[in-house]
């Protein structure tokens, strides 16, 4: 997925991206405003701090093995947003 490629789009709620997703650009997620939920596929193996600014994001599925931003508050999304990770394998 590029950089900015859903930025802005507003009609996003609910996310599980496919296994063949390897690369979450830059801001991809920007914006969008009504997405609450989204699963990162195993094969994605880092995250931008920028992948969900000014999102809505209230979950985010990452599995484990996958770099995330250091911090507290590793997409600036604050305390609305809880990150639970996955076994891949499983």
């Amino acid at each position: 997925i590029g950089a900015s490629a859903f930025s802005g789009c507003r009609s996003l709620t609910k996310i599980k991206l496919p296994d063949s997703v390897t690369t979450i650009g830059i801001k991809a997620f920007e914006g969008c405003t009504s997405l609450t939920e989204i699963t990162i596929p195993k094969n994605v193996k880092s995250l931008s701090a920028n992948t969900f600014t000014d999102s809505g994001v209230k979950k985010i599925y990452i599995p484990q093995g996958c770099t995330i931003p250091a911090g507290d508050d590793p997409f600036g999304l604050g305390t609305k947003c809880k990150i639970i990770w996955y076994d891949p394998n499983a």
